[in-house]
This record gives structure tokens, sequence and C-alpha cells, in this order.
């Protein structure tokens, strides 16, 4: 099952959208990714094979991924893909209430670069 969250229509485009303090922290992933990705219109929150949460923006190829560990620490995992090209980051917090939207923010900025220098050295070695 997957959820949308229609970030134009349920946020208004001129105020800074979702709740980046909230307390809920699907609206924290969402605001970040649509701080970093300004194009993105919409996130989709989906439960993948493994039972970890998955908010992404397909268009803007971009995926979060929130795994759960039996210790309570919650993993947090971010691709930018384009086709076969992914660049991934991940770190693990002690819990839900430790991630900030700035956390989030920082993970899918250094993923997108990991992405495009990976990239540009398959442009050069053309």
């Amino acid at each position: 099952m997957t959820i949308k969250y229609n970030v134009i229509d349920q946020y208004n485009f001129e105020n800074v959208v979702p709740d980046a303090n909230s307390d809920n922290l699907v609206e924290r992933v969402v605001s970040a990714i649509y701080q970093e990705i300004r194009t993105a219109e919409y996130a989709n929150l989906s439960v993948t094979g493994n039972g970890s949460l998955m908010v992404d923006n397909y268009k803007e190829s971009i995926a979060v991924y929130l795994v759960s560990s039996p210790d309570h620490k919650i993993k947090v995992v971010v691709k930018s893909h384009d086709g076969n090209i992914l660049g991934r980051v991940q770190q693990t917090f002690k819990n839900a209430d430790s991630i900030t939207t700035e956390d989030i923010r920082r993970l899918i900025r250094t993923a997108v670069k990991r992405h495009e220098n990976k990239c540009r050295m398959l442009v050069s070695a053309a």
C-alpha cells in the first residue's frame, strides 16, 4: 500500500512546506525531501518487503528508507538513483525522536552528491 503526500496541494507552496518540527518522523522526511528538491510535487509513503518504511519521490529519483532494529534504533538509508547509477548513504540514530529534518536533509545532499560524482566519473571515462 502506498500513501501519496501531495506537497503542492497539502501545503502552501510559498510557505516552507510540511512541518519540519513535527512529532511525526514521516512528516519530517517529507519536509526534508521538499526542502532539498524544490521541484518535488509529491512524496510516497510505502512499506517495503522487509517491513521498513520508504518515503520517496520516484520522479526526482530520491528514496529515504526508515529501518527499525530490535533495540529501537532507526537506520536511515537515502538513495539517489538514476538507472544503474546509485548514490547511497546511511546513518543509524538512537531513536525516531532524535532524527531531525536537518539530519535527513544532510543525508539527501550527501547521497545526491555521491550520485553526481559517479555520473561525472562515467562521463569522464567515456
